[in-house]
């Protein structure tokens, strides 16, 4: 029979031993669990369910790495000032905010109040692996890749002793063990110690329902020189402040504030207050930043006091185009992390000793050149040289919003809106601005997340380290504008197997291939095919350009690349046909439809369609072309030039036509019209006097007796002849 937590007291609890062991200090941690992590995988919060006191539902919530935060710098919370208040058979549901994928989630509550979590204080957790797989403390299968939103509930027990008593949160993967596991911080998990103070049924409890607010501090954060002087507030009278700077949350045994603090060094100011008869404030926190300068005198971010707290988020290298010296464009690459780089170890290059050369008056853009997940770019030119970057010496920024949570209100430096998740592959051009003093001066360009600052976000919130952010400096040499115009490259080929090119200027002036010529100079390009070739095509800088009787004329403007083809002359040949005769008509026609006269020349390879069409009482018996039969499709062929065409069409007198030489006898008879001796499938057209069809008879056989018709005269036309009936 499973023991209870009070008949183990009664004998005496000699074991001390969990998961890994335990020391006999007061609710240890591993050293794993004491130290820094990864940023990712944070836990928000802890918010509580379950739990009453008189009767009445109690809402319980304790901080973690913050509400909404995206990062989380530490294993190990305090925050046992923060007290769970329940009663003994409440049924308590845990539920961690996470804003991440899987991890396993273990709770301990010390019922024994001994100081340490024994094996039976383990009360639920979410995952580990047994001999039976993975399930979680109800007994349940679960998927060991699956977080829950909840922890499996669990109840007080009635022999749990009274009073407050310490609980922990452990996330981490596949251990109970409620010192932290040895990777517990390499897997980026968390800890976090609440108090909770367990009541008697039917007990009347006092608790305090308002909250403290938050502690504020003068001044309130931010960068300082060699030291500040910070001064703790707070508007409720009474309280007691608690405050630490190593980083951790403050608890009630942490340092009471009693009059000024002065820092030297960069600092984590964390506080919170405590008033009988209200409950503790969450912890306000402060991030005091000691500048930080090169030798040269530029404020950097301080990397030895705050490394880069992980590798991704890569800076490969900065490319930039737009920049001129000399009128010649100028090519820069600066390389911080690698080109092909796929981990960052530092966050701060000195690049000075690569030197970008521009002109006044450049548009200059920017290509941060990244591996890994979005971030945002801002760029510094240090343009008075006081080594200083100042306000309106921020030339360029991708991303920036007073009010971050608002992710419409994002705009870059040119004021257009955009996504705070993109990041574009160029930034926003900007221009060496006119004034701008002549010489070398420094160039910054800085990854952060929506800060300004030149020397990196001081925090505490989304802080450079923590932001896996990067800066780089390199060196900017400025130069005036040149009192000469620009001049440009003109390249071209003077002399080729198909023809030649001649480039000249206004006066006559032949400009030689692969020379410079200034900006604004009025040139003539001239084309000549040799024998046997002709010009296809001009092309100048991926332009094709019309000549005028092998000619055109050019403004230089910018540097010119001219091109030009040539192809083998087409011979053309004489087309020889009758376009009428009697007996038909002939049409050649172009495929553009132009018609192509009798008797004259076209170009080789031209496509022609051959049109014949017989006259009446013909029709086409053969069409020869250079002494060959060519088959008729409706009356028309394809024809292609290849040589000389000779078209000859010959044609025969149709079946009417025939008819009409035979001897046909059309008369009266009972009243219509006979007609005897047509040929077959021929129609006689019956007309009266005033020229109205009145009878159409089809010749069937020899003998073809039309309707009845009227008293009168009428005419018959059968082919070509006429022949008149009277009735």
């Amino acid at each position: 029979m499973k023991k209870t937590l009070l008949n183990a007291l009664a004998v005496g609890l000699t074991s001390m031993a969990f998961v890994g062991g335990l020391s006999a200090q007061d609710y240890p941690l591993s050293d794993a669990a004491k130290s820094s992590r990864g940023t990712d995988r944070p836990i928000e919060y802890l918010s509580i369910t379950g739990a009453t006191v008189n009767n009445n539902p109690v809402e319980f919530k304790t901080i973690i790495a913050g509400e909404g935060s995206p990062t989380q710098d530490r294993v190990y919370y305090d925050n046992t000032v923060n007290v769970l208040d329940a009663t003994k058979g409440d049924q308590i549901v845990v539920s961690p905010k996470k804003g991440f994928s899987w991890m396993h989630y273990y709770l301990f509550i010390d019922y024994n109040q001994n100081k340490q979590f024994e094996e039976n204080e383990l009360v639920s957790f979410s995952h580990f692996q047994s001999t039976e797989g993975w399930v979680d403390s109800k007994g349940a299968t679960v998927d060991q890749g699956t977080m829950p939103d909840n922890m499996p509930d669990f109840t007080i027990p009635e022999d749990a002793l009274k009073g407050e008593t310490r609980a922990r949160f452990v996330c981490q993967w596949n251990s109970k063990d409620p010192m932290g596991a040895s990777n517990i911080a390499s897997d980026r998990g968390t800890i976090c110690d609440f108090t909770i103070n367990i009541h008697e049924k039917g007990e009347v409890v006092v608790i305090a329902t308002e909250k403290l607010p938050l502690a504020t501090v003068t001044p309130e954060g931010g960068k300082f020189d060699e030291q500040v002087e910070v001064t703790i507030n707070h508007e409720t009278d009474g309280v007691t402040l608690h405050y630490t700077t190593d980083g951790n949350n403050p608890s009630k045994s942490s340092p009471v504030y009693s009059d000024k603090l002065t820092f030297t060094e960069s600092t984590t100011l964390k506080v919170i207050a405590i008033k009988e008869g209200f409950k503790p404030s969450d912890v306000a926190k402060f991030q005091f930043v000691k500048k930080f300068k090169d030798a040269k005198g530029y404020e950097i971010w301080d990397e030895k006091s705050f490394p880069r707290t992980d590798t991704d988020r890569v800076l490969q290298q900065i490319v930039v185009e737009g920049a001129t010296l000399d009128g010649d464009a100028v090519e820069f690459k600066t390389i911080v992390a690698g080109e092909d780089a796929t981990t960052q170890s530092k966050s701060v290059f000195d690049n000075t000793a690569d030197v970008l050369n521009v002109t006044i008056g450049d548009e200059i853009a920017i290509s941060p050149k990244q591996n890994g997940s979005w971030i945002h770019y801002y760029v510094y030119i240090d343009y008075n040289k006081n080594k200083i970057f100042e306000d309106d010496e921020l030339v360029s920024f991708s991303h920036f919003s007073a009010t971050p949570a608002d992710n419409s209100t994002f705009t870059n430096s040119l004021g257009e809106s955009v996504d705070p998740g993109t990041v574009p592959e160029k930034l926003p051009i900007f221009t060496i601005k006119e004034g701008a003093e002549e010489g070398e001066t420094r160039i910054r360009v800085k990854s952060d997340y929506n800060n300004k600052e030149a020397a990196g976000n001081p925090g505490p919130n989304d802080r450079f380290d923590q932001n896996r952010s990067t800066m780089c400096d390199f060196t900017i040499n400025i130069h005036k504008k040149s009192a000469t115009k620009k001049a440009f490259a003109v390249k071209y080929t003077a002399d080729e197997e198909g023809g030649t090119v001649t480039l000249k200027k206004e006066d006559g002036t032949v400009v030689a291939p692969d020379t410079k010529v200034e900006e604004g100079t009025k040139l003539t390009l001239e084309v000549v095919a040799k024998e046997g070739k002709t010009i296809e095509k001009v092309i100048i800088n991926g332009q094709e350009v019309t000549l005028t009787e092998g000619k055109a004329e050019l403004t230089v403007s910018e540097a010119l690349d001219i091109q030009v083809t040539y192809g083998e002359v087409k011979k053309s040949f004489v087309v020889k046909y009758e376009t009428e005769t009697e007996n038909g008509t002939v049409t050649l026609k172009k495929e553009d439809g132009t018609v192509v006269a009798p008797n004259t020349e076209v170009e080789e390879g031209t496509k022609l369609t051959l049109e014949v069409a017989a006259k009446e009482g013909k029709t086409i018996e053969k069409v020869v072309v250079n002494g060959k039969d060519v088959t008729l499709t409706d009356n028309k062929a394809e024809l292609t030039v290849s040589g000389a065409l000779d078209i000859q069409v010959s044609y025969k007198t149709t079946a009417i036509a025939e008819l009409d030489a035979k001897p046909v006898k059309v008369y009266a008879k009972s009243g219509s019209i006979v007609v005897e001796g047509a040929k077959q499938g021929v129609k006689a057209f019956v007309y009266n006097t005033q020229g109205t069809l009145v009878d159409t008879i089809l010749i069937t056989n020899s003998f073809v007796q039309g309707t009845k018709l009227h008293t009168g005269i009428y005419l018959v036309k059968i082919g070509a002849n006429t022949y008149k009936v009277i009735l």
